[in-house]
């Protein structure tokens, strides 16, 4: 699900579970993660942010 803030129409966010950091950068290096990310770059306003968000238990 993706998610915007009130007053920041603008700014969307989602999460994603991976089993780890690792799991997660290996997949974003793959070829059509790159060619993704480069088809996106001009229709995006500014620069992609990632957050690591850790569980509390």
């Amino acid at each position: 699900m993706v998610h915007t803030t009130p007053g920041q129409p603008s700014a969307f966010a989602f999460y994603e579970r991976w089993s780890s950091g690792a799991h997660l950068l290996a997949h974003v290096s793959q070829p059509f993660m790159q060619t993704y990310f480069a088809a996106i770059a001009g229709l995006v306003e500014g620069e992609l942010e990632a957050h690591w968000l850790h569980p509390l238990s």
